[in-house]
């Protein structure tokens, strides 16, 4: 039976784990526009390190997870990490611009202190993370425990699944 769903999951989970590619300009520009809504004023959004995976869902044309940071809370050295969701919008002849990019969804998903998130995979409406949490002894800089979380896109955004509801754990 394990061996089965070893097999199912390499034809769902492994297509949608493509490899993030850098925002194109037009979702940077709505990822910034979030950004600086959620900023205090001093916490600056980091473009170069923003990424996103396209998956399909939903009405939209397209649809990009999105994974991007602020960094220096109240002038400080500290840093959040957050995941948002996109949809792409169709074009319509309306004869005015339209937002190619509409936020379906956001959460705070890390950040110094807490957790980081590094790749993800992504299973119809559930958006599989790995990444790095903090040990015991570990110093701010560098954490070093390995993790995994997952997030569910329902009515209400993106919401984090208990750990004992996530697939995966070793």
């Amino acid at each position: 039976m394990k061996l089965a769903l070893f097999i199912f999951s390499l034809f769902v989970i492994l297509p949608a784990q493509a490899e993030w590619k850098k925002l194109p300009v037009d979702l940077e520009l709505e990822v910034a526009h979030l950004a600086k809504t959620l900023s205090d004023g001093y916490a600056q959004f980091y473009p170069e390190y923003a990424q996103y995976k396209e998956f399909k869902a939903l009405h939209y044309k397209t649809t990009a997870a999105v994974l991007f940071s602020l960094g220096g809370w109240g002038g400080g050295n500290t840093n959040n990490q957050y995941f948002a969701i996109y949809g792409e919008n169709e074009r319509l002849e309306l004869n005015h611009p339209h937002k190619k990019y509409s936020l379906i969804a956001f959460i705070q998903a890390g950040g110094k202190a807490d957790r980081y998130l590094e790749d993800l995979a992504i299973l119809k409406d559930e958006f599989h993370f790995t990444g790095k949490g903090y040990g015991f002894n570990d110093s701010l800089c560098c954490p070093t425990e390995n993790i995994k979380v997952t997030f569910k896109l329902n009515n209400r955004g993106l919401v984090e699944l208990p750990a004992n509801k996530q697939i995966n754990k070793d």
